[in-house]
């Protein structure tokens, strides 16, 4: 890696829902916050993490919005998602897509 060369992350957790038919997911937030802090104690990586809890569906999408123009901008060839909580589709059924 170029010494100038920034290494980008979003790293998100939700484990509150506003939705009473999804049960709160112990151990999400905490588990994206200790991804986020060991991404921090990387080279490349100590400015460039975005760590987020617990958003909204309109948070979450900005958050994904800002992070790919931001790598659009970076002079990077690494970036990194990590996402702890459940997905709901539209029927509020609990899923993950492959």
């Amino acid at each position: 890696m170029a010494s100038s060369e920034q290494r980008l992350a979003l790293v998100i957790g939700i484990g509150a829902y506003n939705r009473s038919e999804v049960q709160p997911l112990r151990g999400a937030t905490q588990d994206a916050r200790s991804v986020a802090d060991a991404l921090r104690q990387q080279p490349g990586f100590i400015n460039g993490v975005t760590f987020q809890i617990n958003l909204g569906r309109r948070d979450l999408m900005v958050q994904l919005e800002l992070h790919t123009k931001k790598l659009a901008e970076a002079q990077t060839s690494l970036s990194f998602f990590y996402f702890s909580g459940t997905v709901v589709d539209c029927t509020h059924s609990p899923h993950l897509d492959g």
